[in-house]
């Protein structure tokens, strides 16, 4: 309990210095920008250690975070005292700030306990986020050394976990704890955020009753949080032998329907929930209920409540109290640092949100242009005029950052064969998408025809361009074949059309709010068009990553459509405008939306009953299964220094080995080589160590096995479970005259003779 009253403490300092340069970009809005001060105030306490212990060299540590927290409350101070009338514009939110702060506590303590069921850092991708979290916790410098391929930073997108560990630092929480609160955390932030945004959007137009607000917001965080795949609905109804299991497999999800077997109401299949994520084949399919169950802590999860801030940015853009043009940030430049700093840690965070987002706000000045008269030719260019300071500024903070990356190679591919079927694209979206279309059959927007017209011309000609790329390269074959997925793109192009058509009614009528959903859907619709026709080409070679990451974020901007919508619905009193058969389709809605929100309580039992000891220390599970790792991890952490290099046996990617570095920060050699692939690429170096490995531990003689350890700057080497499973038990008597220097239940830590001197 004290450790999450520490952790809340920490986040409240810091986030309270954020609420006035929250104001500074978002004092325009209805919130304030209060209930985004959280986690505005964490990152930019993050950028400047970042940028203090990156480009200036200052050790990074709690010092340095001090010294950037009380950076963010001088700034604070000086908002306070030039702009006395921000300061009264808080205490007049004071109630929203209250109602944001027991969100914030009941979101997080939620979630918090859902991960307590099943803390382990183990399985997918925790223990990669665990060796970012423990490499930051243990070398003074940023970016910080990668714990798996020793002698070289990180070349990921790291600044979410900078947050969780500045957070954890200043509560003064081990690194365990700190993982299971960093995934809590990043769901709290993003509810009570988008809590805000919702209210935000809906009150651009002039709402008419005071709940109309809340539940915008209401549905907003359920929506975002709560909500999953109609898939996840099925998984539940089929193992309680609802309906002919043939039936079910004719929607063709691989795995579904899984055995009818339940217990209490929950499936006893294990990882049933898993396949909610993974509804088209080769893809994923995740959302933020999943992504925070599964406890991944993971660049797109913790740039989730970022992604919040990114559209609520946007808004000044509608509502008219900003001029577009470049000198408007001259008036307001505390907005622009705010912008620019925002938009920087988005790409530090998890880039592909900084596109994305970019590109919603390049669109939404585009709009507002071409509502005011402009030609289109030109609309393009004032906008970039608009955009290109906060833009510039952006990228110069995140130009450090980015020098670091190494560079992986990629290119745009045309989807050929690898598109969505409508059943399975349905089964993702259709929950997400009933408060929308609830929202327009109770309001029945009217649309701009021109506007429709062109929206759906140009989604035809995206379309035509694929159909010609193809040809070109070969695969026309792949257009006969694509057979229904030609309903998806058809469907894809009119949906977003209607809702553009719909956007730009509403601009002209100067209904705001309404724009603004209307834009979200035809925005989102316009997403998932461009994944059905052409992808990134990164490491993976295929669009699994690309509808991974965009789908993700489209999930965010369906969630605050649909909210928005049912909040000005409930405003405007449209439910009495309905007919008996209008309301019947609602009731359908309603139950398939309430059916949806049963995964993730579901799932969350399902994870409780995996085992997995209970508590909130990610690492507490090492102690029972392998306690001689998790002593020489303690030991390690404690005694080795950041250019120490402590050589492991290489694990494979997803695998339970490196654990000592993992869970110490103490470098290794080489582990999850092919995660060391995503984000270098094709590097030489690779194959030489994990060769050099094998050598030093079977391979070579002892003597020559210690001059290789030197050639890599290998101080010490572990000799534990994983070692024996690959070079055979004998391994632990090999390095006979090399100085133990622990020792642990089993396990054995040897230094290299003569390595800095010894």
């Amino acid at each position: 309990m004290m450790e999450a009253v520490r952790w809340y403490a920490a986040l409240t300092l810091i986030g309270a210095g954020g609420l006035l340069p929250a104001s500074l970009l978002f004092g325009g809005l209805r919130s304030g920008g209060v209930l985004y001060a959280r986690p505005l105030g964490l990152l930019i306490v993050a950028e400047i250690a970042w940028l203090l212990s990156g480009v200036g060299r200052v050790p990074y540590g709690l010092p340095l975070i001090i010294a950037a927290t009380v950076m963010l409350w001088g700034w604070s101070a000086g908002i306070a005292w030039r702009y006395p009338a921000r300061l009264r514009a808080l205490r007049e939110r004071i109630s929203l700030i209250l109602v944001g702060e027991v969100l914030f506590v009941a979101l997080f303590a939620l979630w918090a306990w859902v991960r307590s069921f099943a803390p382990n850092a183990t399985d997918t991708e925790k223990p990669m986020d665990l060796m970012l979290i423990s490499s930051l916790r243990f070398g003074a410098v940023l970016p910080p050394i990668d714990a798996w391929y020793a002698e070289s930073t990180v070349s990921y997108y790291h600044l979410g976990h900078v947050m969780v560990d500045i957070a954890g630092r200043v509560a003064g929480l081990p690194v365990g704890i700190g993982f299971t609160f960093g995934v809590a955390t990043a769901g709290a932030l993003a509810g009570a955020a988008v809590f805000a945004l919702a209210g935000d959007v809906l009150t651009l137009s002039r709402v008419q009753q005071r709940a109309s607000v809340w539940v915008a917001g209401t549905v907003a965080v359920v929506s975002l949080l709560f909500l999953a795949p109609v898939e996840g609905f099925f998984e539940l109804v089929s193992a309680h032998e609802i309906g002919a299991a043939s039936i079910w497999a004719r929607l063709g999800v691989s795995g579904f329907p899984g055995e009818p077997y339940i217990e209490t109401g929950v499936p006893t299949q294990f990882w049933w929930w898993w396949r909610a994520s993974r509804v088209l084949p080769e893809v994923i399919t995740e959302f933020p209920a999943f992504s925070i169950i599964l406890g991944d802590l993971h660049a797109h999860l913790l740039g989730l409540p970022l992604a919040v801030l990114a559209v609520a940015a946007v808004l000044p853009t509608f509502d008219g109290r900003m001029a577009l043009t470049p000198t408007s940030w001259l008036w307001r430049p505390g907005a622009l640092v705010v912008a620019g700093a925002l938009f920087a840690g988005i790409f530090m965070t998890n880039a592909w949100d900084a596109a994305l987002y970019g590109a919603l706000w390049g669109v939404a000045g585009i709009a507002v242009f071409v509502n005011s008269g402009w030609p289109i030719h030109q609309t393009f260019f004032m906008t970039a005029r608009f955009l290109f300071a906060p833009v510039l500024l952006a990228l110069i903070i995140a130009a450090p950052f980015l020098s670091t990356l190494q560079s992986v190679p990629f290119g745009i591919a045309v989807v050929t064969d690898a598109g969505s079927d409508p059943v399975r694209l349905l089964l993702v979206w259709i929950p997400l998408l009933l408060p929308a279309v609830a929202g327009a059959m109770l309001l029945q927007p009217a649309t701009n025809r021109t506007a429709w017209i062109a929206a759906a011309v140009i989604g035809g000609l995206a379309v035509a361009a694929w159909v010609v790329a193809l040809v070109a390269g070969g695969s026309a074959g792949s257009l006969v074949t694509h057979g229904a997925r030609w309903y998806v793109l058809a469907g894809l192009v009119a949906s977003g059309a209607w809702a553009s058509g719909g956007a730009a009614r509403a601009i002209r009528e100067r209904d705001t709010a309404r724009a603004v959903w209307l834009g979200l859907v035809a925005v989102s619709a316009a997403i998932v068009l461009v994944t059905e026709l052409a992808f990134l080409e990164d490491a993976f070679a295929n669009r699994m990553n690309t509808v991974f990451k965009f789908w993700y974020a489209t999930w965010l901007l369906l969630a605050v459509a649909g909210a928005v919508a049912v909040g000005m619905a409930y405003d405007r009193r449209a439910l009495g405008r309905v007919g008996s058969l209008g309301l019947a389709g609602i009731a359908v809605m309603v139950v398939l939306y309430g059916g949806s929100l049963l995964y993730a309580p579901a799932a969350a039992a399902a994870r409780a009953r995996e085992g997995q000891d209970r508590g909130i220390d990610a690492l507490a599970y090492l102690d029972r299964t392998d306690r001689g790792a998790a002593e020489t991890a303690r030991w390690a952490h404690a005694n080795l220094r950041p250019r120490d290099v402590l050589l492991e046996a290489v694990g494979q990617d997803y695998s339970t080995g490196n654990v000592v570095s993992a869970s110490s920060g103490v470098p290794t050699l080489l582990a999850w080589p092919g995660h060391q692939l995503t984000w270098r690429g094709n590097i030489l170096g690779l194959a030489t160590r994990r060769t050099a490995v094998s050598e030093i531990y079977h391979d070579l003689s002892l003597d020559e096995a210690r001059a290789k350890a030197a050639e890599f700057g290998v101080t010490h080497v572990y000799l534990g479970r994983e070692e024996r499973a690959q070079f055979g038990e004998g391994v632990m008597a090999r390095f006979v005259g090399w100085p133990v220097v622990f020792e642990a239940d089993g396990s054995r830590t040897v230094a290299v003779p003569g390595a800095d001197g010894r």
